[in-house]
């Protein structure tokens, strides 16, 4: 079934105009890289990390130079507990471009979950070198150096309490044998002779919520709170094993008090906005990540994630002015500049949005042929839409759109044998996309296959009686008399 998120995203242009089977038609069975990068990272987004990961091993066919596939593929590995495969793809990301900080921050996440505490905090280190603002690796790091120190203090410490020493000195198992489990007998032993140790309690607690075993970790939390309800984290914690219960609610009243407690701490906002997203809540969702933002103005990651929510209501511009910051503060992020010319071809911005395209390609080949040359159509620069659909062809030569897309190109051009080729590659290809039907019945027509046009002009109806042949072909005939432009309602649509 097609997700909700993936039509507002992929085909929102397309329901605007009242055509959901064309909208529906253009998400089944496309392999072109620009879309199917863009698949994937709607699912990773949505929690469809194995269909996610089969995504960027499709990108990844494609371009096995693409350090950006093996990212977001490692991303899908996290998410579905493959720490090694994880690891495998963060290695090949730093290979490819050892300027990736969030490439470091993954990867030490992936060796946290291996137990190999030495490295995540390596990781950590390279990470902050390249982006020092980089809240999640902060708390990352606290929590990793917490459980490798002898002494000090993590965010759950009292440097001051004799209690938490006893506990931080048992702490230490937790690297010495490199299991979480190991972590929590420990901690177990400390509270043992001292059942008001709080600290021993949340920290068993957050240890058994990285377990699983969400519903001891309550236990423990709920003890934490009644031995110190002014403690935030005790709460961020609690919310955290109930979010992994599935009490979403729970989770969000917890992460309210730990927010009233300290409105400063970015951690607890992040994860209010992570739940509020899992409920539909997409408005305070972006309440959330707008605090994370104020707390840490130079998060890019956090401002990725806000484009994705106000894209997911519609909200264009905020996610414009959001990549137009992630690119103030990384100049070199083709992501980002690609991003923003997608989302400029869905607004009729085609001249920014080949600027952005221009520039996305400049920095690395980031595969924005198909989008560019979908702009230069809606332009009238077929010529240049069509060199455009030619590259996209080369890169992956099984997807329709390209093809019907040049087709319509190469009609406004009066190159009508040319067209009808491509729209029978088109069909081949996708034979439920009535509109290829109907723009080779006006080829055939232009080049005296009128039996031939009548048949296609019946099979469009057939599949889509919804469509108002008349006024298509109309308009078609239009382009091709140079009286007006290729519109987005003619192509198959951009990203």
């Amino acid at each position: 079934m097609v997700s909700t998120l993936e039509i507002i995203l992929v085909a929102w242009p397309f329901q605007m105009r009242c055509e959901p089977q064309r909208a529906i038609t253009l998400l089944s069975g496309v392999l072109h890289f620009v879309l199917q990068r863009a698949k994937g990272k709607m699912k990773l987004y949505i929690e469809q990390y194995e269909e996610a990961a089969a995504d960027f091993d499709r990108v990844i066919d494609l371009d096995a130079e693409k350090d950006m596939a093996y990212y977001k593929r490692g991303v899908a590995k996290l998410g579905l507990g493959k720490y090694e495969e994880a690891v495998a793809d963060f290695d090949r990301v730093i290979d490819l471009d050892a300027e990736k900080d969030m490439a470091y921050y993954k990867r030490g996440v992936a060796n946290v979950g291996l137990g190999k505490y030495e490295k995540a905090v390596a990781d950590f280190d390279n990470s902050l070198i390249l982006n020092p603002e980089n809240i999640l690796v902060q708390y990352y790091m606290q929590a990793v150096k917490c459980a490798l120190k002898d002494s000090g203090t993590g965010n759950y410490s009292d440097e001051s309490s004799e209690d938490y020493s006893a506990y931080i000195g048992n702490e230490a198992a937790r690297y010495r044998s490199e299991k979480l489990g190991d972590a929590v007998i420990d901690l177990g032993k400390a509270i043992e002779p001292d059942p008001e140790n709080a600290p021993a309690f949340l920290n068993r607690g957050a240890f058994k919520c990285d377990l699983l075993q969400y519903e001891e970790a309550l236990d423990d939390l709920d003890k934490a709170i009644e031995l110190d309800p002014e403690d935030p984290y005790a709460y961020y914690n609690r919310a955290c094993a109930n979010n992994g219960l599935g009490q979403h609610e729970k989770a969000i009243g917890d992460l309210d008090k730990a927010i009233e407690l300290d409105a400063e701490d970015p951690f607890s906002h992040y994860k209010r906005a992570d739940v509020n997203r899992m409920l539909g809540r997409t408005e305070e969702a972006i309440a959330d990540l707008d605090e994370v933002i104020r707390i840490s103005p130079e998060d890019i990651g956090i401002r990725y994630e806000r484009v994705w929510a106000n894209r997911r209501l519609g909200r264009t511009e905020e996610a414009i002015a959001d990549l137009g910051e992630v690119i103030r503060l990384s100049p070199r992020d083709p992501e980002a500049y690609c991003e923003r010319g997608c989302i400029k071809n869905v607004l009729g911005r085609y001249e920014e949005a080949i600027d952005d395209f221009n520039k996305s390609a400049d920095i690395e080949d980031s595969y924005v042929e198909y989008d560019r040359g979908f702009a230069n159509a809606c332009l009238g620069r077929y010529e240049e839409a069509i060199a455009d659909f030619d590259e996209a062809e080369n890169i992956s030569p099984s997807d329709y759109y390209i093809y019907h897309d040049r087709g319509c190109a190469k009609n406004a051009l009066g190159r009508y044998e040319e067209a009808v080729c491509d729209f029978d590659e088109a069909i081949d290809t996708e034979p439920r996309f009535a509109l290829s039907y109907l723009f080779r019945a006006v080829a055939k027509k232009n080049i005296g296959r009128e039996k031939e046009a009548d048949a296609d002009s019946a099979r469009a109806a057939d599949i889509d009686p919804s469509l108002d042949i008349e006024r298509y072909v109309l308009e078609h005939e239009a382009v091709i008399r140079g009286e007006r432009k290729l519109s987005p309602s003619h192509l198959a649509g951009p990203e």
